[in-house]
């Protein structure tokens, strides 16, 4: 028998040996037997290859207790078949890594990480054609925000935060079931007033232009509000000339373009918001407006024109978010003074449909006479 003194000196020498040999990432053996543990678990007991879905997404960047929301899913299956194969497999052909029909939940999430966190279940979107080994699929679903929920603030600006389970109840069976929730908080989602917010942002204008000139003005507005123009009805955009670049007494109506919908900045979906016109691609919420020709005053001989939404405040909504002050004309260009010797210019010929570049890039000139 070993004394007392002797089995602690033994006690002593297993721990040091037992540090002195632990793996770590140093050495690298703690990250390969993580790697290796989480690999073997894509597979069964008998070697068979399993689906191993991901995901990941995000929303518009605003919303209201009540109101639309849209989220954008991306989901992975990063499972392959590693089975030995007497011939090999022609492609697209079923292997067991090929998930079948299943289905993400949305969830959002307010002050997660901390004990007052408090989560609101919003839907389910479903992927009835599954996903194949090594392929993803990206989807699009719409959901509304609930009225306000235990746990979550009500107060204008707090945040909520995307929190997606896919196959949620196991539904397919997969190799790692533990790596199917993602958190988003690199994008939250700001609680905002009920009402929109329509600009204009882009417009083709020529920056060159006289008194009398006629031109066909193309135009591009953007709601980044948290509701659809058509809570209010038919939406006004005018082109106006005035003597400085506000919408005041003294203003001409050039032209008026009724607008029948713009929607919201919360049915866009996106990672990285920017308040303008510089994507190729068009978001929802922006609506291109194609006018027809129309002709400029000729007096004075230099003021300005440009656009302004809905001066007549037609849409409630709108006029919640207007402030006091003079309504500011927007994608403002100066008219004028007359260059001597060079007539008014006119737009000859049929504006091209469709255009073949997307706005506001230069389209095919149009010649003037």
């Amino acid at each position: 028998m070993f004394s007392f003194k002797a089995r602690r000196m033994l006690r002593e020498v297993v721990a040091r040996d037992r540090r002195r040999f632990r793996p770590s990432l140093k050495n690298g053996l703690g990250s390969i037997e993580r790697l290796e543990s989480r690999e073997l678990m894509a597979y069964s007991p008998l070697g068979v290859s399993l689906p191993n879905l991901t995901v990941s997404g995000y929303a518009g960047p605003l919303a209201f207790w009540g109101g639309p929301i849209a989220v954008n899913l991306n989901v992975s299956n990063a499972g392959g078949n590693t089975q030995l194969q007497p011939l090999s497999l022609a492609p697209g052909a079923a292997t067991t890594a090929d998930a079948g029909p299943f289905y993400v939940s949305v969830f959002v999430v307010a002050r997660p990480g901390t004990r007052h966190s408090a989560t609101l279940f919003l839907g389910n979107a479903s992927f009835p054609q599954g996903l194949q080994q090594n392929a993803s699929v990206q989807q699009t679903a719409n959901f509304n925000l609930p009225t306000i929920h235990p746990g979550f603030s009500s107060a204008y600006g707090s945040k909520v935060y995307l929190e997606l389970v896919v196959n949620p109840n196991n539904q397919v069976n997969v190799g790692n079931p533990f790596q199917n929730t993602y958190l988003n908080l690199q994008n939250p989602i700001r609680i905002t007033p009920p009402a929109a917010a329509v600009s204009v942002v882009g417009s083709d204008l020529p920056s060159v232009l006289q008194p009398g000139d006629t031109i066909a003005p193309n135009f591009e507005l953007a709601n980044f509000g948290a509701i659809s123009t058509t809570v209010g009805g038919t939406l006004d955009v005018q082109l106006v000339a005035s003597r400085s670049r506000f919408f005041n007494r003294g203003t001409t109506v050039i032209a008026n373009y009724p607008v029948e919908v713009v929607q919201p900045q919360s049915n866009a979906p996106t990672q990285d918001f920017v308040p303008a016109n510089v994507n190729l691609q068009q978001q929802s919420n922006f609506e291109t407006i194609r006018g027809g020709p129309v002709t400029l005053p000729t007096s004075p001989r230099r003021y300005y024109i440009g656009f302004v939404v809905n001066p007549q405040t037609v849409v409630p909504a709108l006029a919640s978010l207007r402030r006091p002050q003079p309504l500011l004309i927007s994608q403002v260009r100066t008219v004028g003074p007359p260059i001597p010797g060079l007539p008014p210019a006119g737009v000859i010929g049929q504006q091209i449909t469709p255009f073949p570049n997307p706005f506001p890039y230069p389209n095919a000139p149009i010649p003037n006479g």
